[in-house]
């Protein structure tokens, strides 16, 4: 009846619907008071061992965070070198090549553009910073 999607040997979706009000008959249900409640993905066991015995787990340090302080020259230096080859930047590129948390990123970029290095173009989630020319 289309509740339930199986796939393979992964195992199987499922879907959880709700109503707006209680139905006694099943001719009153009309879809706009049909909502979707929950879609659940139920992995079968074969599956989970198979991949068990493929996974070897370590702990690695983040090639985009990193604890050491990296001084402001150099971040600069970084920016720059990035924005040779790039139009513009955002704050997650920045803070992949310098390896700052969102809020040091954004408290940097915003000296940046203090300075009059870079200047910021758009808002919310669609912002980019370009070099001034």
């Amino acid at each position: 009846r289309g509740y339930i999607v199986e796939f393979g040997d992964l195992g199987h979706f499922s879907l959880t619907l709700s109503l707006e009000k209680e139905i006694t008959d099943r001719k009153e249900v009309r879809s706009p008071s049909v909502h979707l409640k929950n879609i659940k993905l139920k992995v079968k066991q074969t599956y989970k061992r198979e991949l068990n015995s493929k996974m070897d787990l370590e702990r690695i340090s983040s090639p985009t965070r990193s604890n050491m302080n990296i001084s402001e020259e150099e971040c600069l230096k970084r920016l720059q070198d990035f924005l040779e080859k790039h139009p513009c930047i955002n704050r997650a590129d920045y803070c992949a090549i310098t390896g700052m948390n969102k809020t040091q990123a954004i408290r940097q970029l915003n000296l940046f553009i203090e300075k009059g290095i870079i200047q910021k173009y758009g808002n919310g989630k669609t912002v980019v910073y370009i070099r001034v020319v």
